[in-house]
């Protein structure tokens, strides 16, 4: 029995449109995949980066705190203060003038 050449050219175009609908999907898959692993990629990149950037960070802020008790040291020994090794502590007893209250 043979087919009719209208039903061969049918299947023949099936064939082909399932044949590129299988290449247009592989396609996106490698397109997915590939666009994935750059994503990774680039996100590693980016949370170095921020890493870095805290660490620079971090060290500005040092070097901002000891520039700002430098100035403060010299401000004090302008207005006649000396630094000392003894500490002094002062303590808070509810018989303050300020923490009283006596009507």
């Amino acid at each position: 029995m043979t087919k009719p050449a209208a039903i061969i050219q049918k299947e023949q175009r099936y064939l082909y449109i399932l044949c590129g609908t299988a290449l247009l999907l592989v396609a996106l898959y490698m397109y997915f995949v590939s666009a994935t692993i750059m994503h990774v990629v680039v996100r590693k990149e980016v949370t170095q980066s921020i890493t870095q950037l805290h660490s620079d960070i971090a060290k500005l802020e040092t070097v901002y705190i000891a520039a700002q008790h430098s100035i403060s040291e010299d401000i004090a020994s302008q207005n006649g203060f000396v630094e000392t090794t003894e500490k002094i502590f002062i303590a808070k007893n509810s018989d303050s003038i300020v923490l009283s209250y006596n009507n």
